[in-house]
Protein backbone atom coordinates (compact mmCIF):
# COMPACT_ATOMS: atom_id res chain seq x y z
CA UNK A 1 0.00 0.00 0.00
CA UNK A 2 3.35 2.43 0.19
CA UNK A 3 3.46 2.84 -3.44
CA UNK A 4 0.00 3.22 -3.74
CA UNK A 5 -3.19 1.22 -6.26
CA UNK A 6 -6.25 1.14 -7.89
CA UNK A 7 -8.70 -1.44 -7.48
CA UNK A 8 -12.26 -2.22 -9.65
CA UNK A 9 -14.84 -4.31 -8.38
CA UNK A 10 -19.00 -4.66 -9.67
CA UNK A 11 -20.98 -3.49 -7.63
CA UNK A 12 -22.51 -7.20 -5.67
CA UNK A 13 -19.36 -8.78 -5.41
CA UNK A 14 -19.40 -9.13 -1.93
CA UNK A 15 -16.08 -10.45 -1.53
CA UNK A 16 -14.44 -7.56 -3.37
CA UNK A 17 -16.51 -5.34 -1.31
CA UNK A 18 -15.56 -6.75 1.76
CA UNK A 19 -12.17 -6.68 0.70
CA UNK A 20 -12.46 -2.88 -0.17
CA UNK A 21 -13.90 -2.05 3.35
CA UNK A 22 -10.68 -3.67 4.60
CA UNK A 23 -8.37 -2.05 2.99
CA UNK A 24 -10.05 1.13 2.89
CA UNK A 25 -9.83 1.15 6.91
CA UNK A 26 -6.03 0.88 6.93
CA UNK A 27 -5.28 3.21 4.02
CA UNK A 28 -4.24 6.96 5.35
CA UNK A 29 -6.07 8.83 2.34
CA UNK A 30 -8.39 6.85 -0.67
CA UNK A 31 -10.91 8.14 -3.01
CA UNK A 32 -13.79 5.60 -3.61
CA UNK A 33 -16.40 6.31 -5.85
CA UNK A 34 -19.39 4.17 -7.46
CA UNK A 35 -20.23 4.81 -11.53
CA UNK A 36 -22.83 2.92 -13.88
CA UNK A 37 -20.94 1.70 -17.01
CA UNK A 38 -23.07 0.25 -19.81
CA UNK A 39 -21.26 -1.95 -23.12
CA UNK A 40 -22.18 -1.01 -26.87
CA UNK A 41 -21.62 -3.30 -29.55
CA UNK A 42 -21.58 -1.75 -33.14
CA UNK A 43 -23.04 1.65 -31.41
CA UNK A 44 -26.28 -0.02 -29.63
CA UNK A 45 -26.66 0.20 -26.25
CA UNK A 46 -25.63 -3.23 -24.03
CA UNK A 47 -26.27 -4.59 -20.31
CA UNK A 48 -25.27 -1.84 -17.76
CA UNK A 49 -23.16 -2.31 -15.00
CA UNK A 50 -22.53 -0.40 -11.49
CA UNK A 51 -18.44 -0.44 -10.76
CA UNK A 52 -16.70 0.51 -7.61
CA UNK A 53 -13.48 1.64 -7.79
CA UNK A 54 -11.05 2.56 -4.59
CA UNK A 55 -7.74 4.60 -5.09
CA UNK A 56 -4.90 4.50 -2.66
CA UNK A 57 -2.18 7.15 -3.32
CA UNK A 58 1.33 6.80 -2.44
CA UNK A 59 1.98 7.24 1.30
CA UNK A 60 4.78 8.84 0.79
CA UNK A 61 2.80 11.65 -1.07
CA UNK A 62 2.27 14.99 0.58
CA UNK A 63 -0.92 14.94 -2.33
CA UNK A 64 -4.63 14.73 -1.33
CA UNK A 65 -6.60 11.94 -2.98
CA UNK A 66 -8.49 14.57 -4.91
CA UNK A 67 -5.24 16.66 -6.25
CA UNK A 68 -4.07 12.49 -7.02
CA UNK A 69 -7.06 11.85 -8.86
CA UNK A 70 -7.16 15.21 -10.80
CA UNK A 71 -3.43 15.12 -11.95
CA UNK A 72 -4.27 11.38 -13.43
CA UNK A 73 -6.98 12.85 -14.85
CA UNK A 74 -5.15 15.61 -16.51
CA UNK A 75 -2.65 13.59 -17.72
CA UNK A 76 -5.04 11.25 -20.32
CA UNK A 77 -5.92 14.76 -21.41
CA UNK A 78 -5.21 15.63 -24.93
CA UNK A 79 -3.05 18.88 -25.68
CA UNK A 80 -3.69 21.04 -28.66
Amino acid sequence: MDRGWAALCFSGQDYCGRWMESVSARAEHFVRRQFTVQATLWGKPGLTRDVVVLIVPPRTSSATPESAAQDFSASRRPTD
